[in-house]
Parts: structure tokens; sequence; C-alpha cells
């Protein structure tokens, strides 16, 4: 439990968005009939495999938005 705490406190869980850097900025979105999610991360411009999240976020449809 310990090592968990600790790698908790250790983790850079958000990250602003590096312009020097030019790794690739990417948007995800997905949506349901009631809300939408999104996240958007950086690109590290070395390892395109590695991901710096930079927000994570959701918004809720109301009734008319959630109609087809």
């Amino acid at each position: 439990m310990e090592s968990l705490k600790e790698g908790a406190m250790q983790a850079e869980c958000l990250k602003a968005i590096d312009y020097e850097n030019y790794g690739d900025v990417v948007l995800a979105v997905d949506t349901s009939w009631m809300a939408i999610g999104y996240y958007i991360y950086q690109e590290d411009k070395d390892d395109p495999k590695k991901h710096y999240y930079v927000k994570f976020s959701s918004i809720l449809l109301n009734e008319q938005e959630a109609q087809f």
C-alpha cells in the first residue's frame, strides 16, 4: 500500500502543453446519449507512444441536446 501511495504522489498526472517540444497535441472525444467526454494530451516528440495528459473533462447533455 505504501508503494502505491508513493507512486501516486510522484506521478505527473497533468502537465501543461510544452510549446517548445512541438510534439503533436491530440484531442480525443467520446459521446453517448447523455454526455460528452474528452481529454487532451501531447505526444513526446522523440517517442510518440509516450503521452503527457493535459486535461480530462466531461459535459452532461440536457434533454433537448440528447435527442437525435
